[in-house]
């Protein structure tokens, strides 16, 4: 295995320094230089067939570089020398939008621009460009792994090529190539052999360069399905080394891969294994240098497995980690994906159902118009009992009008004394802690101190409610929005407790529910116990202390509120004898709850409990 791997070697780098000196001439870098050159001249010389064919093969080598920023800027210059839009430039551009579309992802848009150019061209004579856009869609549904449609479009190709109308040799190249590529993953393997060798004939007799790589590069993977490993190897490395001659850094990056890939499934020799390490890490540096919009997580797996079967136990640790951090982010944005082609089949079927209802609703009309005549009697005779009934009607409302303000008036003055009764309330509860605050700053023991401040907290969290209450005038139902009321009673806390003016880190989320009067303050009070806890005693050695407190309703219709932090948790179990403890188990059980402690990276204290009178305001 290893004299036919360094005879490959060989073969291929005398392939390589003979195809460098002419693959120059067509580095994409030169080619962009080019096009640029002459898109500027045209525009001077203000013509306008010019700047659309250079415009176009400019947008063409920007999106194989691929420098997508540079072909959106190109389409969007190029729309300013659009004339009319039912002319032949119009829709080449609309042409290589789709294509900006689809290495975008954005299919749904580049499928619906193509089909709107295959619609324009088909009714025209130029067959070459006809061609090309079955050759794109063929394209995009190999991408979209529709292959019965890609096939489909293959053999409309071959259908024009038979006729002998097409004699454009770029598209016709393009048309072996992309054709190898479909036959390639939808069989036969023929097929694909056959058209992938027609396509690198006649690329390399026209120096095209990145058809003929593209061609390599299909060898080699309809040779590594046939478990032909040494021309597959060989046909990678010629890909990656024409890629790379020219500046395709997207296509030498896949062609790179599948060649790492191929060495990896067909030789286990720890010396091959290092030298796959060293090109993964080639490959790895030209993604991450060219900003290419290609997924790593092969790269990190090929990685980690290299790195196990050596014994670098670091390392293997280090990729395994990269590669399970890009799966979750491959997978999000596949989740994405797919939400939106659900949701553009939904809107689909819904735009169907709405014709189907439109067309419905005319039928229906028809038939109303033909029985109309015979129901202008019935509705004369319901004109005049509706006037009857509206003067009735009138009266009812003018008798519940005089009893509607009767009925507010009483309520105003009930809401006014509701009011004065949460402001004397709180008044007596501020008085109360007033009394506790003289009591402090009296010569008091420490412990004395220390259950004063307490019990002043505690009082302070209930006024709270009665305060919000009374401010909020406006609300009849006498209930708390208990994300503000949490909110606003952590600061109080921080501002109470946390005497040495540690920097905690607070976060919340809580929605915005209204709760009775009582069942918000049981929260506050929970809350309250396990807050001040925290900022006394949890974050002794902790130098980032963080606080999250959550509050949501769920799908069964339980509340959960979960409060964590980041301290030492429970050490010692009479920690649970405390007053604290004690009046967290009290209105937990008032609220017919169910709560437990754990301890994990810090204490986490979570309740669940359900109650029928809360409103979502």
């Amino acid at each position: 295995m290893r004299i036919i791997f360094c005879i490959l070697i060989f073969s291929i780098s005398f392939f390589c320094a003979f195809s460098q000196q002419k693959a120059n001439v067509y580095h994409l870098d030169s080619v962009a230089l080019f096009y640029n050159r002459e898109l500027n001249n045209n525009i001077l010389k203000k013509d306008t067939e010019a700047v659309f064919s250079n415009g176009l093969s400019l947008i063409k080598t920007y999106l194989n570089m691929p420098e997508y920023t540079k072909a959106k800027l190109v389409i969007k210059n190029l729309n300013a020398y659009v004339n009319s839009k039912n002319s032949v430039n119009y829709y080449k551009l609309i042409n290589a939008e789709a294509d900006y579309n689809k290495y975008q992802f954005n299919y749904a848009e580049a499928l619906k621009k193509y089909l709107k150019v295959l619609a324009f061209f088909e009714k025209q004579t130029d067959k070459n460009y006809l061609l090309k856009i079955y050759i794109d869609l063929a394209e995009f549904y190999r991408r979209t792994a529709d292959f019965q449609l890609a096939k489909v479009y293959v053999n409309k190709s071959m259908i024009l090529l038979k006729a002998n109308r097409v004699t454009d040799t770029a598209q016709i190249i393009r048309f072996y190539g992309r054709g190898a590529a479909i036959y390639n993953e939808a069989s036969p393997v023929d097929s694909s052999i056959l058209f992938s060798n027609k396509a690198l004939a006649l690329a390399i007799k026209a120096d095209n360069y990145y058809a003929a790589g593209a061609s390599y590069n299909e060898l080699g993977y309809t040779y590594k399905n046939l478990k032909q490993f040494n021309l597959a190897l060989n046909n990678y490395e010629k890909a990656q080394t024409v890629f790379h001659n020219i500046g395709a850094v997207r296509e030498e990056a896949s062609a790179l891969q599948n060649y790492i890939e191929l060495i990896e499934h067909n030789d286990d020799e720890v010396k091959q294994r290092k030298f796959t390490i060293s090109k993964s890490l080639e490959l790895l540096n030209l993604i991450e240098s060219k900003n290419l919009e290609l997924p790593k997580r092969r790269i990190f797996k090929s990685l980690a497995d290299d790195y196990f079967f050596t014994g670098d136990s670091l390392n293997y640790f280090r990729y395994k980690s990269l590669y399970l951090n890009e799966w979750l982010v491959e997978t999000r944005k596949e989740n994405v994906v797919e939400v939106k082609k659900i949701q553009e089949k939904f809107d689909n079927e819904k735009m169907l159902n709405e014709v189907k209802s439109t067309n419905l609703i005319l039928s229906q009309r028809n038939r109303e118009i033909k029985v109309k005549s015979t129901q202008n009697f019935i509705l004369l005779i319901a004109l005049s009992v509706f006037f009857i009934l509206t003067f009735y009607i009138g009266y009812l409302l003018l008798l519940r009008n005089k009893t509607n303000k009767e009925l507010y008036t009483k309520t105003i003055n009930q809401a006014s004394l509701i009011q004065e009764i949460h402001h004397r309330v709180k008044n007596n509860l501020q008085f109360i802690n007033s009394l506790l605050n003289m009591q402090i700053a009296s010569n008091a023991s420490k412990s004395e101190m220390l259950a004063l401040k307490e019990s002043a907290r505690r009082i302070k969290s209930m006024a709270l409610a009665h305060e919000m209450l009374y401010n909020d005038a406006s609300n009849q139902d006498q209930t708390i929005n208990i994300k503000n009321y949490l909110t606003e009673l952590i600061n109080t806390i921080d501002d109470m407790v946390n005497t040495n003016h540690q920097k905690i880190e607070f976060s919340s989320d809580v929605e915005s529910i209204f709760f009775k009067t009582t069942d918000a303050i049981a929260l506050g009070m929970i809350s309250s116990e396990l807050i001040s806890n925290a900022i006394k005693y949890a974050f002794v050695e902790e130098r980032k202390p963080h606080f999250s407190l959550t509050l949501k309703k769920t799908e069964s219709g339980e509340y959960q509120l979960i409060i964590r932090d980041n301290g030492k948790g429970l050490v010692e179990k009479n920690d649970t004898n405390t007053l604290g403890m004690r009046l967290i188990d009290i209105f937990s059980r008032q609220l017919k709850g169910v709560y437990k402690f754990r301890n994990d990276n810090g204490l986490v204290f979570e309740l669940k409990f359900k109650i029928t009178n809360d409103a979502k305001h």
